[in-house]
């Protein structure tokens, strides 16, 4: 039987040996209480008579009392607790009644209990009349002889025993079985406990040592019971962990070294001092070259493999053992069966409690020498390719300062009226072969940027139909001096309009054809551009020249490497290609090559673009600068090189600007608050304060924190222009300083309105003479475009001569093209003339 159901039967039957104690001691207690507070009320009641009936005897006599009497059994008939009650009043001594309920007055009342009365006269008893039992009070009527009691029926007295009686036992049961049920619960609860804890006992025995009982915060003795089993089976635990660690270390140091002496990675082998090898793994075999049979025979002995430059560190390495029984592992070479030599690196240790017999660990190390060997080329490669794009950078940077000086003053004399036509044409010789360096220069300091990834592509919208007519007829100018056909063939279905960094998309393209027109001799050179929906142009461009043999392929892409049949062809750095496959992967695309010696090569790359919706437009005419409206204006000038502030100073005084120099930057903050310029133009690398500096203090003064500043550098690198802007200038502009651009910076940072010495016309103004200005042919019209590309404004001007002879309708198209030409307005020319191209292409 269970604890539990032992428990439960234990506290029933202690509930009904409870109950009947609580009966019968309540029995007991309420009979007594009964018959006293019986007695009590029957007293009172008796005495109350008592007093009734004397006060009638005296008044009115003895009938009276006797009525009295009636009345009186009469009221006591309708009390609780009184319904069997008898008043009797007997005469002594002769025992005759006065009244009784039943009796009839002058009867003799012979009893026991009547004489048991008379004889004690006061006091209370118990008698039985019949077959029933009476329990009265009784007392005497002075001065009359008469004894007066008052008895009620027993039963009806202890009527009130059992209510009583059964109320108490009824809450006794109920406290007794509420009793029960803690005692119960409590049982429970204690039994749970125990049973948690054998449990836990049991799940310990069975080897689960995590096992712990639950904490119970009741101090008694089971709680104390239970915090020892935990406390035991906790230190239990931690000594299996700590001795199962310890096996499992061992086991694991074990596998290792069977690991290790059974691997093919780390040479393992066993030794005497003698120099023999006892034994050994495959992977040491490998190393040496030696079989398992050589091994077995005694051929090898670590001794006879070691070259005699490596004995002096294997004796050190043998005294270190022998002095701490282990030696540092150390680098040396074996020699192999075949004679070679192989590094290894070499550690070993004697058995313990041995001082002739050990083992030795081996590492081949001919992989991680390869390795480094390789890794300090590259990095050696890697410096060299940092120095020299550092070289160029810096290269570059110093030839773009004199070429401000150059470009510079070729734009101011170009612009002076007085120039005869040959003095003209030679100023375009010096501003078309400065540009042509300054190209060069650009083709370095971009390959540098790309070597250093500081190179970012500029996406502008590009007007695609008329930007490749504009390539091909570059490029078809040097075709035909060559003697060469060209077409450029643009698909249909060309959107008109991309979105791609046009400047870098140009370089590309006329990288390709200009290396097409360069190494073609006789045939043809074209231009195919299709569309690949949705979003995707394909570049071709195909030549009959000398080709290029298939190993070569690669090799034409590397920077300033040459095939042998271009080597000593003129013209080029060796960074086109190079930095055209860069510029084009950095668009998301790459070129590719097919070509055949003899026969040709086709060149050819496809971008994804954004298209850009409606028309495109192009760059705004530029026309001759003669002035600016309004007030004149003083600008300073800071450059610590004379040259530059000269070709600034000459470029910007003939406009009617006041120039005002300065050395560094220290001079220029000087002036600067002296003069108060409407403008400042801040070269960034100078002497004792550079411009950077100089233009963050002037943005600290009041007075200057409006003012506007161009900064000017020969750097045109992304984070120098962010540099300045970040010091606080409004505009940056490269060197050599382009004219243009530059006007158009002051223009807008000054808000100035120029004047023109050609004033500003659409295609339908009209010239300088009378009459609209009529296109000549078609046919005329790319002659033109041709030759303004090229800048030859005396072929212009010869050309434009003969427009009136083809029909006096041209005369004024023909005296604007003269004008501009003399002028030597280019860009003008230019533009006008793509104008008139566009609208006939539209119409």
């Amino acid at each position: 039987m269970k604890i539990m159901t032992r428990f439960n039967l234990m506290s029933f039957g202690i509930v009904l040996i409870m109950t009947a104690l609580v009966l019968g001691v309540g029995t007991l207690i309420v009979t007594d209480i009964l018959y006293k507070s019986q007695e009590q009320v029957l007293r009172l009641e008796l005495a109350n008579a008592r007093q009734a009936l004397l006060r009638e005897l005296n008044s009115a006599g003895v009938r009276a009392a006797t009525e009295m009497a009636a009345e009186l059994q009469s009221q006591l008939l309708q009390k609780e607790g009184l319904k069997s009650a008898q008043l009797t009043i007997v005469e002594i001594p002769d025992n005759r009644v006065v009244y009784h309920p039943v009796l009839h007055p002058g009867d003799r009342f012979n009893h026991p209990f009547i004489d048991e009365m008379v004889r004690r006269q006061e006091g209370v008893m118990e008698y039985t009349q019949g077959d029933m039992s009476y329990y009265a009070t009784f007392t005497t009527i002075d001065p009359i002889d008469w004894v007066i009691s008052l008895s009620v029926d027993k039963t009806e007295m202890l009527a009130r025993r059992s209510d009583f009686l059964r109320a108490i036992g009824g809450i006794a049961f109920i406290l007794l079985c509420l009793n029960a049920i803690l005692v119960s619960l409590y049982g429970r609860r204690l039994v749970t406990r125990i049973r948690t804890t054998l449990d836990c006992v049991n799940r310990i025995e069975q080897g689960e040592l995590s096992a712990r009982i639950p904490v119970v915060p009741i101090l008694d003795e089971i709680g104390h019971l239970q915090e020892g089993i935990n406390a035991m089976s906790a230190r239990v635990q931690q000594r299996t962990e700590e001795q199962q660690s310890a096996e499992q270390a061992l086991r694991e140091r074990e596998a290792r070294i069977r690991r290790l002496v059974e691997s093919n990675i780390i040479g393992v082998f066993f030794w005497d001092t003698d120099g023999n090898v006892a034994e050994s793994n495959d992977a040491f075999l490998r190393i040496v070259g030696y079989s398992r049979e050589d091994l077995l025979s005694g051929k090898i002995g670590w001794k006879d493999l070691t070259p005699p430059e490596y004995r002096a560190a294997d004796a050190r390495a043998i005294e270190e053992v022998l002095r701490t029984g282990g030696s540092t592992p150390y680098e040396k070479e074996y020699i192999r069966k075949d004679g070679t030599r192989v590094p290894v690196l070499v550690g070993g240790t004697f058995f313990e409690g041995s001082q002739r017999h050990g083992v030795a660990f081996v590492l081949d190390q001919t992989e991680r020498k390869q390795a480094a060997a390789e890794r300090n080329a590259r990095l050696t490669a890697e410096a060299a390719n940092r120095a020299k794009s550092e070289f160029l950078a810096n290269m570059s940077h110093e030839l773009r300062t004199p070429l401000n000086g150059i470009l510079g003053y070729a734009q101011v004399l170009r612009r002076d009226k007085a120039l005869d036509e040959r003095q003209i044409e030679g100023l375009g010789v010096i501003q078309r072969s400065g540009e042509h360096l300054l190209a060069l220069i650009n083709d370095i300091l971009d390959f540098a940027r790309i070597e250093a990834g500081k190179l970012e592509l500029n996406p502008t919208g590009i007007p695609l139909p008329r930007f490749l007519r504009v390539i091909a007829d570059i490029v078809s100018i040097e075709a035909v001096q060559k003697g060469l056909g060209f077409t450029c063939d643009m698909a249909p279905d060309l959107p008109n309009g991309i979105q791609a960094d046009e400047r870098r998309l140009r370089q590309v393209l006329l990288n390709l054809l200009s290396n097409a027109v360069k190494f073609t001799e006789r045939g043809s050179v074209s231009l195919r551009v299709s569309f690949l929906p949705p979003a995707r142009v394909r570049f071709e461009v195909r030549d009959t020249g000398v080709g290029i043999d298939k190993a070569h392929w690669d090799l034409i892409f590397e920077p300033f490497e040459q095939v042998e049949h271009t080597r000593h062809r003129p013209g080029g750095t060796g960074l086109g290609l190079a930095i055209s496959r860069r510029f084009v992967r950095m668009m998301g695309g790459d070129i590719h090559v097919e070509s055949q010696p003899g026969v040709g090569s086709t060149f050819w790359f496809e971008l994804d673009v954004p298209i850009v919706a409606g028309e495109v437009s192009g760059a705004p005419p530029v026309w001759a600068v003669t002035g600016y409206k309004g007030a004149r204006k003083t600008l300073l000038v800071v450059d610590d090189v004379a040259e530059n502030r000269a070709v600034a100073v000459d470029m910007l005084s003939q406009l009617g600007f006041e120039m005002i120099e300065a050395v560094n930057g220290r001079d220029g903050l000087e002036k600067a608050q002296a003069v108060r310029p409407a403008l400042i133009l801040m070269d960034s690398v100078m002497p004792e304060m550079d411009g950077l500096e100089a233009t963050r203090r002037l943005r600290q003064l009041p007075d200057f924190k409006a003012v506007p500043v161009i900064a000017v550098s020969a750097s045109t690198s992304g984070s120098d222009e962010e540099k300045c802007l970040a010091a606080g200038a409004n505009a940056f502009q490269p060197k050599p300083i382009d004219m243009d651009r530059l006007l158009s910076q002051i223009a807008m940072l000054l808000k100035l309105d120029w004047t023109y010495d050609v004033p500003m016309a659409e295609p339908s103004a009209r010239a300088q003479t009378n009459g609209p200005l009529v296109a000549p042919p078609q046919q005329e019209m790319e002659i033109l475009h041709r030759l303004a590309l090229l800048g030859s404004m005396r072929d212009i001007a010869q050309r434009a001569a003969h427009l009136p002879a083809l029909g006096e309708q041209y005369r004024p198209f023909a005296d604007q093209l003269s004008a501009l030409a003399k002028a030597y307005q280019s860009k003008a020319i230019l533009n006008l003339i793509e104008q008139f191209l566009e609208r006939r292409a539209a119409s």
